[in-house]
């Protein structure tokens, strides 16, 4: 029976069953709380890392940096499409597309950081055998399942090729310990799938199970499960097999099972396979252990996605921001420097409450086209003290993941993150915390904290500078301004006044000058509270800002008094003003229910006026005519 075929022809698990099964962990054998999680792509980010792989396909005519181009070559790297798969769903990231085909995966990253987790450092070639053979596996499943999508029509072609690619995961991890370690993971595959949050239409752990009598090729027509199935059935036809599935026996069992169309469909499918490598410079064929080349490793790089310089490049493309009027604008250097300067794949900038234990992230850099998640959340124990020290110790921290914990780290979808304080003295401190996720490449500690520290501590300068601008603008600004009303304070609309008074008379032009008064603003305060009268000189204020012209000058003259200077003003005009003004604000008292009016005085410019005072004093008469004549209107001293 077919269906016993392929259960017996999964000869690795039971191998894998003496050491470990990458399937099912029992809970005494782990350690969870007290062992820092290792990325199991650490070792091997990228199956075109691979020395003799990376030299054969950097000459690949499809190479380049268009949509097409990268799709293409993630079509070959399963391994970096779980990076950038679980790039994707970092939770830090809005995702405004579903994720079901490489293509759609490429367009929701941008095309800047698939590059960037292209370009991986070159590991050698010797001991990647059983990795190497898993991959033709992978992409013979990945092609026979396009295929079987094509003609059945069950599911999306290139979504079929996007499961295919990475349906052995289990086998990916197992061999990925092996390959670093000497010894498979010990978490096993459903747990790295949950902590990545990979999607799990795309990827699961479940085995395919295949039944009855049936053709492979008749199988695709029920669901994308047994598509899958199938299509790895037809890649083992073609002699792309799991490592170490090479039991003559188990082969002709499987022939035995299978019918002619099938093994047309698993010819076909080698000859595929074969054309697609060759294409690329690559021998489905080739040992293990060929020489190891001389290149450098500049010389092996995919992209050169990387401008890295000095420190003192660092420090000047910071300064350049030095007169930025907002925080924003330093972060957003600071952390662009992050991914230019110093080679880090993601830079975050995170506000910490130590008092209540909350974080806020508040801006990233990370070459992707995903906007920011804003996002609040508590830091775990080992996550706060991590900040802690990054604070008291005022050097930067390696904070390493925990398994099964739900933090910073965790959100932001890292393994282990640099984290330099900046202004460490503020109420709430702020953090750069800075990554490799993206290309696996290690953080050095010591190298890495000093150019960490030297942009840190540049970037606190620049926010401390900012705020004592910021602070002696402020101070300036109330010196001149009056703190309730936002309107000029006295001092500034009487030197207003002196400067349009001395211009007048050089010029031979017209000036008045409106004195204000809130009537009865005494009861209005005994009788609201002196809240309300605040609400009610605020609203004069605004009342007054919005009548007069823009080349008025208005000021608080003094408790409930207001000064209103008009260039180039005759009394005529002034009067007409002067009506405007106690009508609104007549108006806007009622619209408040509060009987809020004002009394005016009016003066103009006389040639015998010597100083400001004297025409101050006869607005100021007038003024208190019209509050003698019964309030709520206007009075003009002229000649």
């Amino acid at each position: 029976m077919l269906g016993d075929r392929v259960v017996a022809n999964r000869t690795t698990l039971e191998r894998f069953a003496a050491n470990s099964d990458p399937r099912e962990v029992h809970p005494e054998q782990l350690n969870v709380q007290a062992t820092d999680t290792i990325n199991p792509l650490r070792s091997l980010p990228s199956i075109l890392a691979i020395r003799d792989l990376r030299r054969r396909i950097r000459t690949c005519p499809i190479l380049g940096s268009s949509h097409e181009d990268l799709v293409n070559l993630l079509s070959l790297d399963p391994l970096t499409t779980l990076r950038c798969l679980r790039q994707a769903q970092s939770q830090v990231n809005i995702q405004n597309r579903p994720l079901n085909t490489i293509s759609d995966l490429v367009s929701c990253l941008g095309r800047s950081l698939v590059m960037r987790a292209l370009d991986t450092p070159v590991v050698s070639s010797v001991g990647t055998s059983a990795i190497r053979e898993l991959w033709l596996h992978s992409l013979a499943t990945a092609a026979a399942a396009r295929a079987l999508a094509e003609s059945s029509g069950v599911m999306d072609p290139e979504a079929a090729y996007l499961r295919g690619l990475l349906h052995d995961i289990m086998y990916w991890l197992h061999y990925l310990g092996l390959h670093d370690r000497g010894e498979p993971f010990e978490l096993p595959a459903s747990q790295w799938i949950e902590q990545w949050r990979l999607p799990k239409s795309i990827v699961t752990t479940n085995l395919p199970q295949i039944g009855g009598d049936r053709d492979p090729h008749e199988l695709t027509m029920e669901n994308p499960s047994a598509l899958i199935g199938a299509a790895e059935l037809l890649a083992e036809l073609a002699d792309f097999n799991h490592p170490e599935d090479r039991d003559s026996l188990t082969r002709n069992l499987l022939l035995s099972a299978v019918t002619k169309e099938s093994l047309v469909l698993a010819s076909d499918l080698r000859i595929k396979i074969r054309n697609l490598l060759d294409s690329c410079g690559i021998s489905s064929s080739f040992e293990e252990g060929e020489p190891e080349q001389t290149e450098s490793y500049e010389d092996l790089r995919l992209y050169s996605s990387r401008s890295l310089g000095h420190q003192t490049e660092l420090i000047g493309s910071l300064l350049h921001c030095s007169k930025s009027t907002t925080y924003r604008g330093i972060v957003t250097v600071a952390t662009s420097a992050a991914l230019r300067y110093l080679d880090f794949d993601r830079a975050f900038f995170v506000r910490w409450n130590q008092e209540s234990n909350q974080c806020w992230v508040k801006a990233k850099a990370d070459r992707s086209t995903c906007p920011l998640m804003p996002a609040t959340l508590k830091p775990t124990e080992e996550e706060a003290q991590v900040l802690r020290a990054v604070l008291t110790e005022d050097e930067p921290q390696l904070m390493r993941r925990k398994i099964r914990t739900n933090g910073l780290m965790d959100l932001l979808g890292a393994d282990s993150t640099l984290i330099v304080a900046l202004n460490p003295e503020f109420d709430m401190p702020t953090f750069l915390l800075l990554d490799r996720s993206i290309t696996g490449r290690p953080i050095k500690v010591v190298e890495d904290g000093l150019n960490a520290a030297a942009l840190g501590g540049t970037a606190s300068i620049l926010a401390d500078n900012l705020r004592m601008r910021l602070e002696r603008i402020r101070a300036q600004r109330f010196a001149l301004i009056d703190p309730l009303t936002r309107l000029a304070n006295r001092a500034v609309g009487l030197h207003a006044l002196e400067r349009e008074m001395a211009r007048a008379k050089r010029e031979g032009s017209s000036l008045s000058v409106l004195m204000i008064d809130l009537d009865e603003f005494k009861t209005i305060n005994d009788r609201h509270g002196h809240l309300v009268g605040d609400q009610a000189l605020r609203k004069t204020a605004s009342v007054l800002k919005k009548v007069v012209r823009k080349s008025d000058i208005v000021c608080r003259y003094g408790g409930e008094e207001f000064l209103v200077v008009l260039p180039d003003t005759s009394a005529d005009y002034a009067s007409i003003l002067a009506t405007r003004l106690f009508v609104a604000v007549e108006d806007a008292g009622k619209d408040r229910n509060l009987g809020v009016t004002v009394s005016i005085g009016l003066a103009t410019l006389r040639a015998d006026d010597e100083s400001t005072d004297a025409l101050v004093n006869r607005a100021d008469m007038a003024l208190y005519a019209s509050k003698s004549r019964g309030r709520n209107r206007f009075s003009v001293d002229v000649d």
